[in-house]
């Protein structure tokens, strides 16, 4: 498991995320994330919840949309609701 915060990360949809915090659950990592502006200068107001995701060594991130996953993510991360 590779500590990726403070990294920018592409997603599928081509939106840009820069990674605040990592937390590992179930030996999953789980970051909270921050959209970026496409010029990377600035961040938005846009946070979600990321999921690493690997399949045979290539890894992917899913947005966590699972509500109670989402709480214990945060809860965990400390991070106020």
């Amino acid at each position: 498991m590779e500590n990726r915060i403070n990294k920018v990360i592409k997603l599928s949809d081509n939106k840009l995320y820069y990674l605040l915090k990592q937390a590992v659950y179930n030996n999953d990592s789980y970051y909270t994330a921050v959209e970026v502006t496409d010029d990377m200068q600035a961040l938005t107001e846009e946070f979600t919840l990321l999921h690493e995701i690997n399949e045979d060594g290539k890894i992917f991130f899913a947005k966590v949309v699972e509500p109670k996953m989402i709480q214990m993510l945060l809860k965990y991360m400390k991070v106020p609701e």
